[in-house]
């Protein structure tokens, strides 16, 4: 399962990178007039990409309101080192997922659960807000737009020991 999902994600990214090295420039119509004129404000081309594979942190909980309804849960991924005496350590970082495709969406919160491992590719969201003392906080989440379940977890509601 994993050799054909890193075969996918290499090609997709060999494809985009060729794309973009070839330097051909998709123009909105709106812009073509101005781009012609002045060549700064031509669009450059951008990539907001996030792939991880990872554990399910707890239950996906529902978000948002009738009109935005969205579904967050937490997602580990796992990155091993050694130290200089040779000790293994593993650090954990945790990502917050937010899903707002409805089809995709439906289908996560009635199918997954914590400790399941699971691919998401998405793009990064950063948004700004303010706390009841007057902070201003970002909030960082990955907004999904793709999920596949890799492996359930072994015991229902406690995350396998198994590496991420």
């Amino acid at each position: 399962m994993l050799r054909i999902l890193q075969k996918r994600v290499t090609t997709g990214l060999m494809a985009q990178s060729s794309r973009m090295a070839s330097n051909t420039v998709v123009d909105s119509p709106d812009l073509a007039d101005d781009i012609e004129s002045d060549p700064r404000k031509r669009v450059q081309r951008c990539l907001n990409r996030v792939t991880l594979i990872g554990r399910v942190g707890k239950d996906p909980e529902h978000r948002g309101n009738s009109t935005h309804p969205c579904i967050i849960f937490p997602l580990a991924t796992n990155a091993q080192y050694r130290k200089a005496d040779g000790e293994r350590m593993v650090k954990t970082d945790w990502h917050r997922v937010a899903v707002f495709r409805p089809g995709l969406r439906d289908n996560i919160a009635t199918k997954i659960m914590k400790g399941d491992r699971l691919f998401v590719e998405g793009s990064l969201s950063y948004v700004k807000y303010t706390d009841p003392d007057n902070k201003i906080l970002t909030s960082v989440s990955i907004n999904a737009d793709e999920i596949m379940i890799l492996q359930r977890a072994h015991n229902p509601g406690q995350a396998s020991d198994e590496e991420n």
